[in-house]
């Protein structure tokens, strides 16, 4: 989530209490991570860190590794853009994406593309889907880096 840009992890690590949090606007040597989890665990039996995977699909699996084969503390990963959307549908929910699915198929077989349904003011529409990439980015506020250093240095 977040795309290339890290602001949902920035949030996220901060409001969670993250003790790093990690964004590709700012950029880290997994070696410091190491040092720094390193120092952290003298006092803590734990730590949260907060990846932004950007474009790098796995990000968060790789550090984990990283950490893992070089301290002898065993990271586990949570992707929580899968866990955060789970839940048990409701009977609307799933009426609602067999009429999605429907106009869906239906917009393919009418020789449409590029185009996505959405579920709006109690009916489905057909939305022209413009590329991500092309709108204005959402840029990560760094100051928030900065308060959660702050704030987990205390």
């Amino acid at each position: 989530m977040g795309r290339s840009s890290g602001f949902l992890a920035m949030h996220v690590g901060l409001a969670g209490g993250a003790e790093v949090i990690l964004v590709p606007e700012i950029e880290f040597s997994v070696d410091d991570l190491i040092n720094r989890i390193r120092d952290r665990h003298r006092l803590k039996l734990g730590s949260i860190i907060i990846v932004a995977e950007a474009d790098e699909p796995g990000r968060s699996f790789k550090i984990a590794d990283e950490i893992n084969s070089q301290l002898d503390i065993i990271y586990r990963v949570c992707v929580l853009g899968h866990t955060q959307r789970g839940g048990i549908p409701t009977l609307r929910d799933r009426e609602i994406a067999s009429l999605m699915g429907y106009h869906a198929i239906k917009a393919l077989l009418d020789g449409h593309d590029q185009v996505m349904v959405a579920y709006q003011q109690e009916q489905c529409a057909i939305i022209d889907f413009h590329d991500p990439c092309m709108g204005a980015r959402k840029l990560t506020d760094t100051t928030l880096f900065d308060i959660n250093n702050i704030l987990c240095d205390l």
